[in-house]
């Protein structure tokens, strides 16, 4: 009997992390949005931010990389 006592219940960890890291972002996810929502009804928010325009231009760039190598590599 002493023996049953003794043991502890097993919990499954990892499962805990995973639990907590989707719930925290979730919370982060929809503060966001909120804050988002709010600024661009006050006329603070800008249509892009700088991480946005960042974004593009290196996928245009990427774009037009491609394209010249297409059209000037003979041997591809």
């Amino acid at each position: 009997m002493s023996e049953e006592k003794k043991q502890k219940q097993v919990r499954n960890k990892w499962a805990d992390v995973i639990t907590d890291y989707y719930r925290t972002n979730r919370q982060i996810h929809k503060q966001d949005q909120e804050r988002y929502a709010r600024e661009k009804a006050e006329g603070k928010k800008e249509p892009w931010t700088k991480r946005e325009i960042l974004m593009l231009a290196v996928c245009i760039l990427c774009g037009i990389g491609i394209i010249l190598r297409w059209f000037l590599c003979e041997k591809c």
